[in-house]
């Protein structure tokens, strides 16, 4: 993959928050539809279209308490006026890597883009390159990056950057691509492990088909974004008549040269009788539970993540039972 080498000119870089940085912002008066904006903790400002943040660590912050505060992701964009890459664009197999944090695709603009300091970025999903120029460029410069669909239309002081690159180190550091920055550790690569299944329970004069079953373990990259999750799902589930789940997960991680190790483990367990529509199973819905692990402008150099679920259903009289077991890990020696 061709990459571009620059050299910033300038004694830094300026991702550290400093109001100066943002130019030619349309100020925002309806943003207290999302809670913690209420408190003008965080409030991202719109120009040419885009959510422009003052800082890296802004960004950060706002998609991470976006996700702890479970709004539903479309008031972003209702709430600051732009259109946004959740809403305007259908989701395919190129692009399921940015739907797979909505709250990450709802701060991206139709076109994938997203200003952050003295620097504006393009997600471009189909060469899964990451575009960026100087929000000093111009407006041609910007036009030019909008519409670009690949290196060879992009304006000729535009960088890429791969969604493996670490983009803000890099920048910050004012290196060529190619060179390996900071401390020794290295960037994990991204890992998905699905485990799937169908039960099926007598026949009836339409289908057979009882539900599906679907856990899923992932770390997941998108060039100055990266993600861990854990995602299970039941659907279709007609004639089932009660279910006990019991869903284990465990995962460690550590964050590339920053952070100690972090660690989440749970063990729930639920009943219910959706044909009754009885529900016991908080905090996750009866036929959902999805936990995000790790959210982060800075990727992870270690992590080990698993997920374990059994299922129990009653249909027709016939004991059903379900086991999946999904399972990511790399550089354990460093946990």
């Amino acid at each position: 993959m061709k990459k571009l080498v620059f050299f910033l000119l300038v004694g830094g870089l300026f991702f550290a928050c400093n109001k100066e940085d943002v130019q030619e912002l349309t100020s925002i008066e309806n943003a207290t539809e999302i809670d913690f904006l209420e408190k003008n903790e965080i409030t991202p400002q719109v120009s040419n279209g885009y959510l422009v943040f003052e800082c890296e660590e802004k960004m950060e912050e706002f998609i991470i308490k976006l996700t702890k505060s479970e709004v539903d992701p479309t008031t972003i964009a209702s709430t600051f006026g732009f259109n946004s890459y959740l809403e305007h664009v259908p989701q395919t197999e190129q692009n399921e890597v940015i739907f797979g944090d909505k709250y990450f695709a709802a701060t991206l603009n139709m076109d994938g883009m997203i200003g952050v300091g003295t620097y504006i970025f393009k997600v471009n999903p189909p060469t899964e390159e990451v575009f960026v120029i100087s929000n000093s460029a111009g407006n041609k410069s910007i036009k030019a990056l909008k519409n670009a669909q690949s290196q060879n239309n992009l304006p000729s002081n535009a960088l890429v950057f791969s969604f493996e690159d670490e983009i803000f180190e890099l920048l910050e550091k004012g290196a060529t691509c190619e060179e390996k920055m900071g401390c020794d550790e290295d960037c994990s690569p991204p890992q998905r492990v699905i485990k799937q299944d169908f039960k099926y329970c007598g026949e009836n004069d339409e289908f057979e088909l009882i539900g599906f079953y679907w856990l899923q373990v992932r770390y997941s990259k998108v060039g100055f974004w990266k993600y861990a999750n854990i995602h299970f799902q039941q659907g279709a589930v007609n004639g089932i008549s009660t279910a006990d789940w019991d869903i284990r997960y465990s995962a460690r991680w550590k964050r590339k040269c920053r952070t100690p190790i972090g660690s989440d483990f749970s063990d729930y367990v639920c009943s219910f009788v959706p044909l009754q529509g009885e529900d016991q199973c908080f905090p996750f819905s009866s036929s959902r539970f999805k936990n995000r692990l790790y959210q982060s402008t800075r990727c992870l150099s270690a992590y080990d993540i698993r997920a374990d679920a059994r299922i129990e259903s009653i249909c027709d009289e016939t004991q059903l039972i379900w086991t999946g077991e999904a399972r990511i890990s790399h550089n354990l020696q460093a946990l």
